[in-house]
């Protein structure tokens, strides 16, 4: 009888022993500093592109709803910067912020690899390379998946054809 009442906490003893033989919150730490450090090349990206198809107002308008959820003294810190590279779109910044996010995002794939890897207990056998190349090709398959027809028309389903929830859907899938 006592050892129905324990299991729930046997498993929980279990996974905490595992969690940090694992380093599982070094993962989940590297983890979220790679969704980060994504973040800013991909909206230097996306206000560049803004600006160069004319559409200025709309970046403007994703900055201030962006500084309205940040507390105010990281919104002070970074508005002049984030306005500086608004201001500044150019053709020459869109490609290196493309490459830069992709090869990011890259490493985020490696890093949900390593982490599966320790917490199977899994050995990698596959060069640097070739596991680079291999993330890298899997988040340019998840991009043109993304952007394709078929995945507008599924947003589009899923959403009834609101704008913004087709937006908001098309990030998730993405």
């Amino acid at each position: 009888m006592t050892t129905k009442i324990l299991a729930p906490f046997r498993f929980l003893v279990d996974w905490l022993i595992r969690f940090i033989e694992d380093d599982g919150l070094a993962s989940a730490g590297y983890l979220a500093y790679i969704g980060l450090m994504s973040l800013l090349p991909f909206l230097v990206f996306v206000f560049t592109l803004l600006g160069l198809i004319g559409q200025a107002d709309q970046g403007a308008g994703i900055i201030d709803m962006m500084f309205r959820f940040m507390p105010t003294e990281v919104a002070q810190t970074l508005q002049e910067p984030v306005v500086q590279v608004v201001g500044k779109a150019s053709g020459g910044v869109l490609t290196p912020s493309i490459i830069f996010v992709l090869w990011i995002t890259a490493s985020g794939v490696e890093g949900i690899r390593t982490s599966l890897n320790r917490a199977y207990r899994k050995r990698e056998t596959r060069g640097y390379w070739r596991r680079r190349a291999n993330s890298s090709i899997l988040v340019r398959s998840f991009q043109e998946l993304s952007s394709s027809p078929s995945a507008a028309w599924l947003s589009a389903r899923c959403c009834g054809n609101r704008p913004k929830r087709i937006l908001i859907s098309a990030f998730r899938w993405a």
